[in-house]
């Protein structure tokens, strides 16, 4: 089977172009791409919408003599074509684009690939053809705005083209991708950049917000694990001690080793985290830190997760007993130490697990957890 050449595809797409700032920071304007027709419905959806960064196209635009709006096309179909090539499925735009057998022979559409994937792709025949093309149509198009700024506006006031807009419009208005482009680039929209922040952090805080739901149930199906296994647990516990394996009451031996290891990677972490923290004792150390910290726990009578309230184990004695060796936080406490927050000195506001620390806070977490 013959593939497609790059010419007689493109001839098939329609494309238009969209410009807009970037909604994260550092808010840089992009250059939006959108492939129509029959045949470019055929395509994957990255590649019927494809975004640049101006910057992106500005070699493009110096090699070619043509503006990003006409840069941004070009690059949207070379993209395109490149994937139909790559994925062998352009039998589907084949008999989308002629009804009868493909004359071109492999041989054209190989020799259209190493141009189209190589550096200097814009020397590619029909890419000189169609830019050319597309700036005589832009030139044109720029000819009859100002003609229409000057008063004459029978172009635009023809029936025939005004209906043609007006389904165009009506059509792009049914993908809501391109609503948000248009409405975000619109001028005006933002009185100030003051209020564009604004903006930009509700839509921040409406990602994070499904985020945290999204992770709140996820914990609540952990528990709900923990909480069955526990009570098996505690089975076991109770016919093994009724079977006379259980070796008494108390809290259970410490496994001496595995506490010597927990020892040695405490010490070392209170080390660092006062280093980082450029303290020289416990006591400044657990100045620096919040009485309180917060926990996610559970309620075992209505299942609902909940945040509460807990006192921080940072503690001077604490910290000092940590530093020595003489002692090591159990993991409960340790998941209760990384909730809490620094509340002073240059890390203020910051939880004691986001300070990258030698051991890493997680690892050290995940050691405490088998002592």
């Amino acid at each position: 089977m013959s593939f497609v050449t790059f010419d007689k595809f493109a001839k098939t797409i329609g494309s238009e172009w969209l410009e807009h700032m970037d909604t994260e920071p550092p808010r840089l304007f992009r250059v939006t791409a959108y492939l129509r027709g029959n045949v470019a419905s055929l395509l994957p959806e990255h590649f019927q919408r494809q975004t640049f960064l101006k910057s992106e196209l500005k070699a493009t635009c110096e090699s070619l003599s043509i503006d990003c709006r006409i840069a941004v096309q070009l690059l949207a179909l070379r993209n395109a074509w490149r994937g139909v090539f790559e994925n062998h499925v352009n039998w589907k735009f084949q008999n989308e684009v002629s009804k009868t057998s493909v004359s071109k022979q492999n041989e054209e559409a190989v020799s259209d690939y190493l141009i189209l994937n190589s550096s200097f792709w814009t020397k590619h025949p029909y890419i000189n053809e169609l830019a050319t093309f597309l700036n005589r149509e832009e030139i044109l198009m720029n000819a009859k705005s100002e003609e229409a700024r000057k008063g004459n506006i029978a172009y635009f006031s023809n029936p025939e083209v005004i209906a043609s807009l007006a389904k165009q419009r009506e059509k792009n208005l049914q993908d809501i991708e391109f609503c948000i482009d248009e409405f975000v680039s619109e001028k005006n929209n933002f009185r100030s950049s003051e209020e564009y922040d604004v903006w930009d952090a509700q839509e921040e805080i409406i990602v994070a917000q499904r985020k945290i739901a999204e992770l709140k149930v996820e914990i609540e199906k952990r528990e709900a694990v923990i909480l069955r296994s526990e009570k098996v647990i505690r089975k076991c516990k109770i016919i093994s001690k009724k079977n006379g394996a259980a070796k008494g009451k108390g809290r259970p031996v410490n496994d001496e080793f595995r506490v010597s290891i927990g020892k040695r990677f405490v010490s070392k972490w209170v080390q660092s985290l006062m280093e980082i923290l450029q303290v020289k004792s416990c006591q400044k150390l657990e100045q620096l830190m919040s009485p309180h910290a917060t926990k996610l726990e559970t309620d075992k009578v209505n299942g609902v997760l909940q945040e509460i309230t807990v006192l921080s184990k940072a503690t001077e004695r604490n910290w000092r007993r940590w530093l020595k060796g003489d002692a090591i936080p159990n993991y409960n406490t340790f998941v209760i130490l990384m909730n809490t927050k620094i509340e002073f000195g240059m890390y203020s506001g910051k939880l004691l697990q986001e300070i990258a620390t030698t051991p890493d806070p997680s690892k050290l977490q995940a050691l405490l957890r088998f002592i």
